[in-house]
């Protein structure tokens, strides 16, 4: 390892707590700083496209503030049917793209993006895996006692053929790179 590496910080360009629990559990510190970007898609912009321009992004932005650090961007999208599904604005909106899935196959597009700020280099990876969802029914997505988001969220709706941490952001096989 460079000697100048060892004095770097490690800041985390994100607001999702999955990614902040997947970071926490390597027990180095790190520092986060949520991104302010504008994550619309760019006209016919594809979904590898997307996630890759978001997650570098996401680190160059909040790399712009920093003198010494290694800043983690990472985004998401799912594509269904061959179109981006966007995160729901609401809960009807979540409940509605979940019947649309049920049953259904999605691929879930995870890039990271990682920017030594001594060096101005980004490195990055994008992970592809595919979600096989459970059959679903608006009954049982709006059964009492369970909130829809952490009940029913990627993390916890299908069977893949990824590992736990491509799907929060961070691949566990690559994170020693």
């Amino acid at each position: 390892m460079s000697k100048n590496l060892k004095h770097q910080e490690l800041i985390l360009a994100s607001s999702s707590r999955y990614r902040r629990a997947l970071l926490d559990r390597l027990l180095i510190p790190f520092r986060i700083v949520p991104p302010d970007i504008d994550e619309t898609p760019k006209h016919d912009e594809d979904a590898t496209a997307l996630v890759e321009r978001l997650a570098s992004k996401k680190a160059q932005v909040v790399g712009q503030h920093e003198a010494s650090a290694l800043i983690i961007g990472s985004d998401q999208v799912a594509v269904y049917a061959g179109q981006i599904v966007g995160k729901p604005i609401d809960r009807e909106d979540a409940i509605k793209q979940l019947e649309l899935i049920s049953g259904g196959k999605a691929e879930l597009l995870t890039s990271v993006a990682v920017l030594n700020t001594l060096t101005r280099q980004t490195q990055a990876q994008t992970v592809s895996t595919l979600i096989q969802f459970k059959a679903l029914t608006r009954p049982g997505i709006e059964r009492p006692g369970y909130d829809i988001i952490e009940k029913y969220s990627f993390q916890r709706s299908y069977r893949s053929d990824g590992t736990t941490y491509d799907r929060a952001g961070i691949d566990a096989r690559k994170r020693r790179d």
